[in-house]
């Protein structure tokens, strides 16, 4: 089965997180975690001090009893010990556990793009957008975010540069965004983070996390376009228009906006309960 445990963590700047933690992952009795592992989002955690999103913070053991896949998934700054972590492997393998799963071998991967070649995941990033040293897609301009365009995309994190004072917006000297957010988009199998660029945008996010505040049975949802807006002209002036239909819903409801096989009982009346907004914020130009 699977195993997992809160550690105090480190951060790069000085800062300690309190992050759960997998040692190991079976898919075959857990099976939602292959879902997690596709979404790269097995053993991550977000620093609010330094504002970073680390990706794969400690290493786990993916498990696939059906297919008989026994991975030692690793971060790919551990690569440079290698060597000392197969000599490692080479001693848990003597232990009893390994020879009743009747695996006396043991796959060392760095990094969820090894990992997922050798467990058959394929991996899916847009054309239009760059992939950070943390293994994030980044999307700043229109440019990128045109890849999700009308995309339902679930809210990880909101992370503002520019804070909100009696609904002004205070900003540092020459801010290239407002705030960034940390999006999981079906799209993908990596997490995104997107740049917010637009006063309205930023301010409509605050109103969501900072002034409402989100509960545990809710998540966000955003659909970014630039081109459902009330009138056809207004796509000519895209670059300086709000792009952003922000929704606070249920828990859950993410996954049936973006897969129409996800709970196939619920149907009609019932799945559009489950889906439909608890509030919104949508400029008034958008349709």
């Amino acid at each position: 089965m699977s195993k997992i445990q809160t550690y105090p963590i480190q951060c790069q700047c000085g800062n300690i997180v309190n992050v759960a933690l997998y040692h190991s992952a079976n898919v075959s009795i857990d099976p939602h975690l292959k879902a997690q592992i596709r979404l790269r989002k097995l053993n991550n955690y977000y620093c609010e001090k330094c504002q970073e999103y680390n990706e794969l913070a400690f290493p786990f053991l993916y498990h696939d009893m059906k297919n008989k896949k026994l991975v030692w998934c690793y971060p790919e700054r551990a690569r440079k010990d290698e060597k000392k972590i197969k000599e490692e492997l080479r001693e848990k393998i003597k232990q009893p556990i390994f020879k009743i799963l009747n695996m006396n071998h043991i796959k060392l991967v760095f990094g969820y793009d090894e990992l997922f070649d050798e467990i058959g995941f394929s991996v899916n990033s847009g054309k239009t957008t760059k992939t950070t040293d943390q293994g994030l897609i980044e999307m700043n301009r229109d440019k990128d975010w045109s890849v999700i365009d009308s995309e339902p995309c679930r809210v990880i994190y909101f992370t503002s540069i520019a804070t909100v004072n009696d609904g002004k917006i205070i900003t540092p000297k020459m801010p290239e965004s407002y705030a960034s957010v940390f999006l999981e988009c079906k799209k993908f199998s990596k997490t995104v983070k997107g740049f917010v660029n637009h006063r309205l945008d930023f301010l409509n996010l605050w109103k969501a996390f900072k002034e409402r505040d989100i509960s545990d049975n809710e998540e966000v949802i955003i659909f970014w376009s630039s081109k459902h807006y009330k009138y056809k002209f207004l796509k000519y002036f895209s670059a300086i228009l709000p792009k952003m239909w922000i929704l606070v819903c249920k828990k859950g409801a993410f996954e049936l906006m973006s897969d129409s096989n996800y709970k196939p009982e619920l149907n009609g009346i019932d799945r559009w309960e489950a889906i439909k907004p608890i509030t919104e914020w949508k400029p008034e130009i958008m349709a």
